[in-house]
């Protein structure tokens, strides 16, 4: 899967249609005798933010001259419309107190779920929370908000996500159903809006917490052809190779979406090299089952490199919980295998611990195994105890598996 960024440069926003609007803010002279009218936000460090009409700004202080600050009157929301318009939102979350270091960053084109190829904006703040605005800007046909990272599982992050689109919402009734959600994976619909929370494990998540809100026929006018993607995206790749001064910087590009990739290549915990495997299932912060032309197998997220667990989410905590299992499970078998040994009851009146999940990794020993319906031509194969006709007992032992013809 090609990642591919969202580039909402000058001549880019033209494609969304929105009417410019005069508004009275702020005037920024540059020192090379530049001058830009628009609303400081905020700081950040040796930068300063920059509220355009449809766009922002993020320029080094060293290259100001001058701030005339004027009060600001942002484009007016219509109230009949449903969500506020880019710079009401911008406005919002600028006064937001967990709002740090708010930057625009580039945002990864959706390939999947309801957003998908529709044109947005994105913004990241305090490193892990992400809020994005997508379609025509004058009046968004979705905004969702989001966490990454440790804050994905954090309950104070994902309530001030709730509460800032809470304070976005006009109508009491999209506030109540908003408010209705479960954090954990919810969809709601009222009145042609959709309310719904994505989990870190949906294949449109991207990795992050999302809780959203949009219309679903707002987005299809939105979405862009296959050509018109062409026309306004460009490669991550091409975009850090570009000597263009509108590009984005190597942090910026840094903090879009991570796309999880479809094929991986990785070194199991049994040092077996593993090269351009299908990724077929992720299981939640533990494990991925993956497959290729030679085999399949599970492996944990533990011992793929730092990347893959960032894509994957790995969770340390849940790791640990199953490993416990696994070696309580093992503990039992071995106890089993034990009493079969040394004389117990037949196996037939004696339950078989589960092995349950955990016993997928055994495929991943000694390197590979070989994918669907594979037979074995000779090895041990172990027998499980029975009674013979005549009363005597038969011990579970092992013997050689016949020949398949």
């Amino acid at each position: 899967m090609r990642f591919i960024l969202f580039l909402f440069s000058t001549f880019l926003v033209l494609l969304l249609l929105i009417p410019p609007a005069l508004v009275r803010a702020d005037i920024v002279d540059f020192s090379d005798g530049g001058t830009t009218t628009g609303t400081v936000l905020r700081t950040n460090g040796n930068d300063v933010l920059i509220l355009l009409e449809t766009d922002t700004l993020l320029c080094a202080r060293s290259n100001i001259q001058s701030i005339t600050f004027a009060p600001v009157e942002s484009s007016p929301t219509s109230r009949t419309a449903r969500l506020p318009n880019f710079k009401t939102i911008l406005l919002a979350l600028n006064k937001q107190t967990w709002a740090a270091n708010l930057k625009q960053v580039p945002a990864t084109v959706i390939d999947a779920g309801p957003m998908k190829n529709v044109p947005y904006v994105s913004y990241r703040c305090a490193n892990d929370y992400e809020i994005n605005i997508y379609g025509d800007l004058s009046q968004p046909s979705a905004i969702e908000a989001g966490v990454y990272g440790k804050l994905a599982k954090d309950e104070l992050a994902k309530n001030r996500c709730e509460n800032f689109l809470h304070g976005l919402l006009l109508d009491s009734a999209d506030k109540s159903a908003l408010r209705g959600l479960d954090w954990q994976a919810d969809v709601k619909v009222w009145k042609d809006f959709t309310f719904e929370v994505t989990p870190p494990t949906a294949p449109d998540a991207y990795g992050g917490w999302w809780m959203s809100i949009y219309s679903t026929a707002q987005l299809d006018t939105s979405r862009a052809s296959d050509a018109e993607l062409k026309q306004i995206t460009t490669s991550q790749a091409a975009e850090r190779e570009s000597g263009d001064l509108s590009s984005w910087s190597s942090t910026e590009l840094s903090l879009a979406r991570k796309a999880r990739p479809t094929r991986i290549s990785f070194k199991n915990g049994f040092g077996t090299t593993i090269t351009n495997a299908e990724v077929v299932k992720v299981n939640e912060g533990v494990s991925l089952d993956w497959r290729d032309a030679l085999g399949s197998g599970t492996v944990r997220l533990a011992d793929l490199s730092k990347e893959l667990q960032d894509l994957f989410n790995f969770d340390p905590e849940k790791d640990a919980t199953e490993s416990e299992r696994r070696a309580r499970i093992a503990a039992q078998q071995r106890a089993f295998q034990h009493s079969i040994d040394s004389g117990a009851p037949p196996l037939s009146s004696r339950p078989i611990p589960d092995s349950g999940y955990g016993m997928g990794y055994g495929q991943n020993q000694g390197g590979r195994i070989s994918g669907g319906g594979s037979t074995y031509s000779g090895g041990p194969v172990f027998v499980r105890g029975y009674t013979r006709s005549n009363g005597t007992y038969v011990r579970g032992h092992t013997r050689s598996a016949p020949r398949r013809r």
